[in-house]
């Protein structure tokens, strides 16, 4: 039995209650809960009284004061004599402990000790503790001594069933622990070099499990074989000089590379990426062409409806002069017109399906679908996209990013792909200005979008928060809006999430028409809108984003021939951050020093289910380890040994129940 198969129950000590708040967890089986690793520990030995983190024993003098502040904010303070003087405690969100606080009791405190005010700001207070000991503290909201408890009954009483995917010759090679001991020292260590060595090998196992998958899924994308497409060149360069400017060498380079991938007999799968305003569209343009002329079919999936109607407005615009039928599927259009396109599309009277999730529906279903082509591919799961290319027989698949990938991602976690780039920007775009001001500061900004205004030109006011939050101090766009109301005699839209598909569309239509002058919005407006005629981005409590992403909402403007301006508004602490922005308007750098400064986890400005979700691993600091785990991966698929060792075969077998080259 595997033990991922075997439900938490009462035989670990899980009660019903804390099985339901485990479950909404995502914690369901015994494998789930002792791979529930610590996000860390508490070190119950006693430190000495130096700046920084400590954790002390103290006696209490004298009475406690409580204060209430705003926003449900309060706080307790109180001397203590630690170590033969007399230091203030401070603690936040505490007032439960009021009453234990009693003069002359003895107490251990954890926190932050600053030496100039001789005050510790408190953490936590504990009453009693084991000195001595390494206590693991998880992310979970059920009682952390019910989950360690657990977590310990469940390797003793399953150890049987606990199976060790690495192979032992890599274990003895990289002297790695056995997975066993690795579960049983990260929960329950003697020291914090336990946790180290433990981590040593699971930080391993992470990579290796993943770099496998990744190998497999390459070797599995080149034995998928299909029919070589026949390019019609001469009618391509023919197209290609129509388009009214000239391709830069980048877009000239990847188009060779995508055709190269259709006349091979091996299915395309290739992620293009680009920084913004690279000229993405026309490359995808010129594939989807190559197809249509054969009469052959291909799909462009877009993660939102706004972006799926721009890309059909514009290859409508593009394709105008061609005989080639393209319609766009949402989940907005009417049932009556969703059946009779349905219809034409399984006839093969469609060339091109643009739409958004909606076209992956099982009643979608394409005639002879060759190319399939996924924009901004971070924004759909795995599974999405593979139901949209098990649509067609073995079809060509190109992925679009405007979120260049740093090298190390690249390497580390796109293996499986083809990568090209488009770094060159298209002739006659100018750089945007910007500028990062702080938030005290905003009046000369909307002195300037009323300027800009006057001059025809119009603006974007980006705000972090859809409402209004009391544990955060930002800007909701609700709140902004009524304030741009105040200082600008102007139409001004407000755009957010909660809207829907029509409201958004019908507020973004009356923007580009030129009939609202400043749109305030969410970062709704991040991908893809294109309005020539916006002329400046503001963008408040800037802090919040990463770099990437206001690269992605500064790429807005500047999207014609318009001089254009970004304004990053942020609190005077984090302006120093954000002042690369200022210096550069290239989106590759952007995204190692992104990279570089919020990990992988965010890299995207929020976690995207295309994403891999690594427990312990940061692939920056642990690099190299994911260097190790990759060629030790790629060397164990390239050389098929993976029936050798059962674990391991058993796992891929269960990632690919599908695949033929596992027999």
């Amino acid at each position: 039995m595997f033990i991922s198969k075997i439900e938490l129950n009462s035989k670990i000590g899980i009660t019903p209650k804390t099985k339901e708040i485990l479950n909404q967890e995502g914690i369901i089986s015994i494998f789930d809960l002792i791979t529930l690793y610590p996000k860390r520990y508490l070190n119950f030995s006693i430190s000495e009284l130096t700046e920084g983190p400590v954790l002390v024993k103290g006696v209490i003098q004298g009475d406690v004061k409580a204060v209430r502040f705003r926003n449900n904010l309060n706080m307790l303070s109180f001397e203590c004599f630690i170590n033969d003087r007399i230091v203030k405690i401070v603690i936040f969100n505490r007032l439960f402990l009021k009453n234990r606080l009693v003069n002359n009791k003895t107490i251990y405190i954890s926190g932050k000790y600053e030496r100039k005010k001789e005050t510790i700001t408190a953490s936590d207070i504990y009453f009693k503790l084991d000195e001595g000991k390494i206590t693991p503290v998880y992310k979970s909201k059920a009682d952390q001594k019910v989950i360690h408890e657990a977590i310990t009954a469940s390797l003793l009483r399953y150890k049987d069933y606990i199976n060790d995917e690495v192979p032992e010759y890599l274990l003895s090679r990289y002297r790695l622990l056995d997975f066993y001991t690795c579960l049983m020292m990260i929960h329950n260590p003697s020291s914090l070099d336990d946790v180290k060595e433990a981590l040593r090998r699971l930080k391993f196992e992470e990579f290796f499990r993943f770099q496998l998958k990744l190998a497999y899924s390459r070797l599995d994308n080149e034995s998928t074989l299909k029919a070589p497409k026949i390019i019609d060149m001469a009618r391509v360069r023919k197209f290609i000089s129509t388009i009214p400017f000239e391709l830069t060498d980048d877009q000239k380079e990847v188009v060779n590379d995508i055709y190269r991938d259709m006349k091979s007999p091996k299915a395309a799968n290739r992620l293009v990426q680009g920084d913004v305003g690279s000229g993405k569209t026309i490359v995808a343009a010129i594939s989807l062409y190559a197809v249509a002329i054969n009469r052959c079919q291909s799909c462009l999936m877009a993660p939102t409806e706004i972006l799926a109607r721009q890309h059909y407005k514009n290859l409508m615009d593009i394709f105008k002069d061609e005989d080639i039928r393209i319609e766009l599927l949402t989940s907005s259009i009417s049932k009556v017109k969703r059946r009779e396109l349905l219809e034409r599309l399984s006839n093969g009277d469609i060339d091109i399906l643009i739409g958004t999730h909606a076209v992956i529906s099982d009643d979608v279903i394409f005639k002879n679908l060759e190319l399939v082509i996924t924009d901004e591919q971070h924004r759909f799961g795995v599974n999405q996209r593979q139901i949209l290319r098990k649509k067609g027989n073995n079809p060509d698949v190109i992925y679009l990013t405007a979120t260049p990938i740093p090298r190390t991602l690249a390497i580390g976690l796109f293996a499986d792909l083809d990568i090209s780039s488009i770094r060159t920007m298209p002739k006659g775009r100018s750089p945007i200005k910007t500028k990062v001001i702080n938030n005290e500061n905003l009046k000369p900004v909307f002195n300037f979008i009323n300027d800009e205004i006057k001059h025809g030109h119009q603006a974007y006011i980006i705000a972090p928060l859809i409402t209004e939050s009391d544990k955060i101090d930002l800007h909701d766009v609700n709140n902004v809006y009524e304030m741009v109301k105040e200082h600008f005699d102007c139409n001004i839209g407000l755009m957010h999430g909660k809207l829907k598909d029509n409201e958004k569309d019908a507020i973004m239509q009356s923007f580009v028409n030129n009939e609202i002058q400043i749109l305030v919005s969410t970062t709704v407006i991040e991908v893809g809108i294109d309005n020539k005629n916006a002329s400046v981005i503001l963008i408040l409590d800037a802090e919040r984003f990463g770099l990437s992403q206001l690269h992605q909402l500064r790429g807005r403007v500047g999207r014609g021939n318009i001089k254009s301006y970004c304004f990053l508004s942020s609190t005077y602490e984090e302006i120093e951050r954000l002042k690369i922005m200022e210096e550069t308007t290239d989106g590759f750098r952007l995204s190692e020093e992104d990279l570089r400064l919020r990990g992988p986890g965010d890299f995207f400005g929020n976690k995207q289910s295309g994403m891999p979700e690594f427990k312990l691993v940061d692939i920056v600091k642990d690099y190299k380890i994911l260097e190790v785990a990759k060629k030790e991966a790629t060397y164990i698929i390239n050389n098929n040994l993976l029936k050798k060792y059962k674990y391991l075969y058993e796992y891929i077998k269960n990632e690919f129940d599908n695949s033929s080259i596992l027999d």
